[in-house]
């Protein structure tokens, strides 16, 4: 229907507005001019507009029209007294929607006014069954009726003044339909017990309906004054209140009745349309809160998400270059029957992953450039010969376009799955120039790729049944080939292991001559 775009952006009017707020934002913020007081008691866009107006307007209207020409041949009396039959349905769906805006956005007033429409709608569809099944006793006791009618504007007067005060301590719907029950209650004992009040005149019930319109007034007074309701709810709240009242007010006036009839079925009306219109902007605007922060909440939840996989992407990789590092440390410290070359070798190995290291705990340089093949793969042989591991190797003196760290990282990843997944057996890197690419192939003599995650077998988690791995290093490791315009593929040999391809452009020279060539 177009009324509600949960979506859309809200904004301060949208939401409940303190006394003292409305304080602080002075006068030519919402009631310096008719054009903010407009402004401010209207439905924000965002949840409602003209067109949910018009169709509760007729959703409204055509009962009222229909009870109408039923009894065309009849008083206008009676159509007035039949439009509550309407009404008083209406006001208990809003209650409905205003209980269930109450369970969505919380808040002390909104149980309250619940439980106050839920009582006026109950005790009105009743009072209506009444009339229908018992329509002489209850005329005959006019007096009577009007006592309860007083009686319960007070208790609804008293749910107004506590809803700012202290929290409903049980349901708000049960609570409204137990008051209603108990108040139709009351009116059939009276009605079939009770004598009529003789010294009510006609005269006596105008007063009295003065009195009762004076009650609603100040109903609407304190509903308008809430505290933890939109001004522009309280608005159509207030004057529905006002609106409901006045079909007591203009049957006990002097008069023509035609008039005061259709004039209290327009009243009945048009309350009933603004009431059931506060509620359904109310609702939806609930509801788009709601969505709003379900949204907010999983962006956060995927952005510290984000956060813990890059931490583990990190910690995967400080891991792997710490291990190798550790295990040239103790070779150098404790190795006594290495020789002084290899000890000097070492120790270049262990200044330049100490440097790698360095840079992996700081900003990951994002630049591409040329990048000595040899220069990235010579240490991490070093590191992993270091830790006992065999690995075979020949530099041979290629150049790639890359990022020298981010291709040290993926061969570590590929060397370490070799050795875990291959232990006592040799690896092996081999670098060849392949057309517009160069190539770096890491194989190991191991059982090969597990079937069960050869077809995910890069995605974040992925593992083989028997692996004690986390999953996490192929995935880093084809997400750093990408960045750099590289590439990362497996061919699995059932007998005699698996070897990782890491292609990437010859030199700088374009990624689809190298792409073209893995595929």
């Amino acid at each position: 229907m177009g009324v509600l775009d949960v979506h859309a952006t809200k904004t301060e009017d949208d939401f409940e507005m303190t006394p003292g707020a409305e304080r602080k934002r002075g006068p030519g913020a919402a009631g310096g001019s008719l054009n903010g007081i407009a402004h401010a008691i209207s439905i924000p866009r965002s949840v409602w507009n003209w067109r949910g107006t018009a169709l509760v307007l007729v959703l409204v209207a055509v009962p009222q029209l229909i009870a109408l020409r039923v009894n065309k041949g009849e008083q206008a009396e009676a159509a007035a007294l039949l439009s509550g039959l309407v009404t008083f349905p209406v006001v208990l769906g809003a209650a409905v929607l205003v209980y269930f805006h109450g369970r969505i956005a919380g808040g002390r007033q909104t149980p309250w006014l619940a439980f106050g429409l839920t009582a006026v709608g109950v005790q009105g569809i009743a009072l209506e069954g009444l009339r229908r099944t018992n329509q002489q006793a209850i005329g005959t006791h006019p007096g009577w009726m009007m006592i309860v009618d007083m009686a319960f504007a007070g208790i609804l007067l008293l749910i107004v003044i506590l809803a700012d005060r202290v929290e409903l301590p049980f349901d708000p719907v049960a609570a409204g339909v137990t008051l209603g029950v108990a108040v139709t209650g009351v009116r059939y004992v009276l009605a079939v017990e009770a004598r009529p009040l003789s010294n009510v005149t006609s005269e006596v019930l105008v007063s009295w309906s003065l009195g009762l319109f004076a009650i609603y007034l100040l109903i609407a007074y304190a509903v308008f004054h809430l505290s933890g309701i939109p001004l522009w709810a309280r608005f159509r709240l207030a004057l529905a209140a006002i609106l409901l009242s006045v079909n007591h007010l203009v049957l006990y006036m002097d008069g023509q009745v035609d008039l005061r009839s259709y004039l209290a079925v327009v009243a009945d009306l048009i309350g009933a349309v603004m009431l059931c219109s506060m509620a359904m902007a109310l609702l939806r605007l609930s509801i788009g809160a709601s969505t709003q922060t379900v949204d907010e909440l999983n962006d956060r939840v995927h952005e510290v998400e984000a956060a813990v996989r890059a931490d583990r992407e990190r910690l995967h990789e400080i891991t792997g270059t710490v291990a190798g590092i550790a295990s040239a440390s103790r070779l150098i410290h404790h190795g006594a029957d290495i020789s002084a070359s290899r000890k000097s070798h070492l120790q270049r190995m262990l200044s330049s992953e100490i440097g790698r290291l360095e840079r992996l705990m700081g900003e990951r340089p994002t630049e591409v450039g040329r990048v000595d093949i040899d220069g990235a793969i010579w240490p991490l042989v070093e590191a992993h010969r270091a830790r006992g591991h065999e690995v075979e190797w020949v530099p041979n003196g290629l150049q790639a376009a890359g990022r020298p760290d981010d291709i040290s990282e993926v061969i570590n990843i590929l060397l370490n799955n070799a050795a875990a997944h291959a232990p006592g057996a040799a690896a092996k890197v081999e670098v060849h120039r392949v057309e517009g690419s160069v190539e770096i192939a890491v194989s190991d003599s191991g059982p090969g790729v597990p079937s069960a995650v050869s077809d995910h077998l890069f995605e974040w988690g992925a593992r083989g049944p028997t692996s004690t791995g986390q999953g996490i290093g192929l995935n880093v490791a084809q997400r750093l080939m990408s960045e750099q315009d590289g590439y990362l593929r497996v061919v699995t040999h059932p007998l005699s292991g698996s070897t990782f391809i890491v292609g990437l452009p010859a030199d700088g020279e374009d990624h689809d001559a190298a792409h073209s060539a893995a595929q």
